[in-house]
């Protein structure tokens, strides 16, 4: 059963997945048999200095339940911390997740729970924070056929309790080689119409039209985009908008433990201008 943010994700992955922007990024992995892995990662941004962080996850199986648990520490002594647990009851997820930020000394918890039963799916999470403040967010999905129907509020429950802040709407036709899904963001101020078509051959081809409902001078842009996968797993994929926006990244295995993503971004009109360049490499050594 898909959550609010996996309606979108099919067209908004084809349009950010492997596009890098100005960074530079190196990754190592393990690839460990005993359900424990980690991941040395970092990153140079040509408008910030060089980051790194470390990463580990631990999965075990205890009376039917699959848990994780999974951590994250960056340069800056920062620390991300997250505990999950699947099956806890029929159909109930619960995941708990922290975060510490060392140099502004700021704390997050999160609890997010999801249930689902039959077509249906709840998630609820509640954020609270070291600025004494807490959040509720709620969201769900139906599913009728080809159909699903979601929705997402977002309220403040501490200090001062609040009516819904923010909502989301979303309704999406599913086909196995196609779909399309549309969108209300904010409020209703953001409309989003978006597909992608799974052809043969490893192609995808999607496109996306984005308008803002308030801006008096708006205008709605349309973006494209193209994706192929090939037999050895390389692939290649292009992007562009009616803002002259454009993108193209390919990905390779230059062996059995090296990939490679290197990404271009521009501006069609204004090509002596600034682009973004990225490369990521992901070295995951065989046991």
């Amino acid at each position: 059963m898909p959550t609010f943010s996996d309606l979108y994700s099919p067209i908004g992955n084809l349009f950010t997945d492997n596009y890098n922007g100005n960074n530079v990024k190196v990754s190592v992995k393990s690839t460990s048999t005993d359900d424990l892995d980690f991941k040395l990662s970092g990153k140079r941004s040509a408008a910030g200095p060089v980051s790194g962080s470390l990463e580990w996850g631990q999965s075990f199986l205890k009376n039917a339940v699959a848990y994780k648990a999974t951590g994250k520490i960056d340069e800056s002594g920062s620390v991300n911390t997250t505990v999950s647990a699947k099956n806890l009851s029929k159909g109930l997820n619960a995941e708990l997740s922290t975060d510490f930020e060392t140099e502004k000394a700021k704390q997050l918890a999160k609890l997010k729970l999801d249930y689902t039963k039959d077509q249906a799916t709840l998630r609820s999470v509640v954020s609270v924070s070291s600025e004494k403040k807490a959040d509720l967010e709620l969201s769900s999905v139906v599913v009728y056929e080809n159909f699903a129907f979601g929705a997402k509020a977002k309220t403040s429950l501490y200090p001062q309790p609040k009516n819904i802040e923010q909502y989301d709407l979303s309704i999406r036709y599913k086909r196995p080689t196609l779909d399309v899904v549309a969108q209300l963001e904010k409020n209703v101020t953001v409309a989003k119409l978006g597909f992608v078509h799974r052809m043969k051959d490893g192609v995808l081809v999607g496109g996306e039209l984005k308008q803002d409902l308030v801006g008096k001078d708006s205008k709605p842009v349309i973006s494209g985009a193209v994706s192929k996968t090939y037999t050895n797993k390389a692939n290649l994929r292009a992007k562009l908008n009616t803002k002259s926006e454009f993108g193209v990244a390919y990905e390779t295995k230059l062996n059995d433990d090296l990939k490679s993503v290197a990404s271009l971004e521009g501006n069609l009109s204004n090509l002596s201008g600034p682009s973004k360049v990225g490369l990521a490499l992901t070295f995951t050594p065989k046991q």
